[in-house]
């Protein structure tokens, strides 16, 4: 018997994980480049383009940003240092 059927005997709820589904997985490149040039002109960070459109990308497909071409070297570093060490933070904080 699993843990989790132990407790449903003992008149606990069984717990569900409830995943959010990626907003981003729907659109079509070009619908996420239009909204990507949306947000970063009415933000003001228009010169910041690039950078969230390389983010849009990564957002929108996490699990193949190794693949993507639109992405450096030192941008894969990036995200893999993201992926295997989610909680690393600088000491000062």
């Amino acid at each position: 018997m699993y843990k989790d059927q132990r407790l449903e005997s003992h008149g606990y709820p069984r717990l569900r994980v409830n995943r959010v589904k990626n907003p981003l997985t729907g659109l079509s490149r070009n619908e996420l480049m239009y909204d990507v040039e949306d947000f970063v002109t009415t933000a003001g960070l228009t010169a910041h383009l690039p950078l969230f459109r390389k983010a849009a990308l990564a957002a929108q497909q996490p699990m193949r940003y190794e693949s993507m071409p639109e992405l450096d070297e030192s941008e894969r570093d990036a995200l893999r240092v993201e992926q295997t060490h989610r909680w690393k933070h600088p000491r000062t904080l």
